[in-house]
C-alpha cells in the first residue's frame, strides 16, 4: 500500500494507491492546520511502507522527509524530473509538482494533443502536445485568492467564499456583486483561453481538475479531482519502482 500525499497552499489530502486501485478514502486538512502526527496515524493504520508526495509548500518537506523517513518510511517527493512519461524539458523554470502529477494523471488517460487546468489556489493551463512534450501554459489567480486579494485591498469589502454558481448574472447587493463579478471573470477567462487554446493548438481534449473544477464543468470535457493522484500512482509504480 502506498501513501500519496497533495500538498497545497490551501490543503492537504492524503489517498492510498496500490499498483490497480486508488482507494476513494480521503483525508484532507487545511494546510494551515495540518499536523505531522495526524498523518503518521492515518498511514499506520493503513500499514503503507511508502509515502509519494506532491508539494508546493517547500518549508514543511524537510521536516516531514525527516520524520517519515525516522519512522521507517520511503519518502519520495515529486518533481518534472520524476517521470519520462512528460517531456518537460523546455519548461524553463522550476514547475510546481502539482503541474507535473496532474499532467502524468492525465496522460494515463488521456492521448495528446490535451490541456489540463487545475483549479486550485492558483488556475493552471498545461497544454501538452502530440508527441508528449510541454508546449506551454499559464498562471492566474485562483477563486479564493482573488476573493481574497479583493477584502484585503479595499476598506470596506467583505472577504467571501463562493459555494455555488451564482443564480443570477446580475447581483443586487455587494457580496453578489463581488461573487458574481469573480465568478464570471473566471469563466470568461477560462473560456476564451481554451478556445485559443483548441483553435491554435488542436487539442482533443480539456480535462478540469482542482477544488473549483466542478463549477465550471460546462467548460471541460472531463473532470476529474484524482489526477494528482493518479499522476503519483504512475510515477511511484512505473518510474521510481519500476527503475530500481
Amino acid at each position: 500500500m502506498v501513501a500519496g500525499l497533495d500538498i497545497g497552499n490551501s490543503t492537504v489530502s492524503l489517498k492510498f494507491f496500490d499498483q490497480k486501485t486508488i482507494f476513494n478514502e480521503k483525508k484532507v486538512w487545511q494546510t494551515h492546520l495540518f499536523e505531522l502526527e495526524s498523518l503518521k496515524k492515518e498511514i499506520q493504520l493503513k500499514k503503507c511502507e511508502v509515502v509519494i508526495v506532491s508539494s508546493v509548500v517547500r518549508e514543511l518537506n524537510t521536516h516531514l522527509k525527516t520524520c517519515l523517513t525516522r519512522l521507517g518510511y520511503k519518502v519520495y517527493f515529486v518533481d518534472q524530473s520524476s517521470s519520462s512519461f512528460i517531456d518537460f524539458s523546455d519548461y524553463e523554470s522550476y514547475m510546481g509538482p502539482d503541474r507535473v502529477s496532474e499532467v502524468i494523471g492525465a496522460r494515463t488517460i488521456h492521448e495528446g494533443p490535451f490541456c489540463v487546468v487545475g483549479m486550485g489556489t492558483a488556475i493552471t493551463f498545461s497544454v501538452i502536445g502530440q508527441n508528449d512534450t510541454y508546449i506551454g501554459g499559464f498562471i492566474m489567480p485562483g477563486v479564493k485568492t482573488m476573493l481574497k486579494s479583493l477584502s484585503s485591498n479595499t476598506s470596506i469589502l467583505p472577504e467571501l467564499e463562493i459555494h455555488q454558481k451564482p443564480e443570477s448574472f446580475l447581483g443586487l447587493n455587494t457580496k453578489d456583486n463581488i461573487k458574481n463579478g469573480i465568478f464570471y471573470l473566471i469563466f470568461h477567462g477560462i473560456k476564451g483561453i481554451l478556445e485559443e487554446i483548441k483553435s491554435s493548438y488542436k487539442v482533443k481534449n480539456i480535462i478540469g481538475t482542482g477544488g473549483f473544477s466542478h463549477f465550471f464543468k460546462n467548460l471541460f470535457d472531463f473532470v476529474d479531482k484524482d489526477l494528482i493522484f493518479k499522476g503519483l500512482k504512475h510515477m511511484y509504480f512505473f518510474d521510481i519502482r519500476g527503475s530500481k
